[in-house]
């Protein structure tokens, strides 16, 4: 018996040249791609966060909505660390207290806000 085309007879061929590949090897690749997508990630929302905050903490001494771009960098941090989402949820809740305060009159809840006793 004499295989008919040209594909089957490059069959053994093939197979002879096709790299060995262990069981776990995919696996193995997969998790460390993944880890090192984590790490990158982490990395990359570290800083574009750190950097939002500074710039809002310079807009704090000139022009600039320091009080707006700093709980935008907390957000972004807060993606990634919970350290982050506790200061953007205290953050949250003083500016509500704040904003209350302000409706009702009180204009030296500002002072109380920024320098609690």
């Amino acid at each position: 018996m004499v295989p008919d085309s040209d594909d089957e007879r490059s069959k053994p061929l093939k197979r002879a040249l096709d790299p060995v590949v262990p069981a776990g090897a995919p696996s193995l690749f997969l998790r460390l791609a993944r880890g090192s997508y984590r790490i990158a990630r982490r990395l990359v929302i570290a800083t574009v966060g750190t950097t939002v905050v500074l710039v809002g903490a310079v807009m704090f001494f000139t022009p600039g909505p320091a009080v707006v771009v700093i709980p935008l960098g907390l957000a972004i941090l807060a993606l990634e660390f919970v350290w982050a989402r506790r200061l953007l949820r205290l953050f949250r809740v003083r500016a509500r207290q704040a904003a209350r305060a302000y409706r009702r009159g009180d204009r030296g809840y500002w002072r109380r806000w920024l320098w609690p006793r």
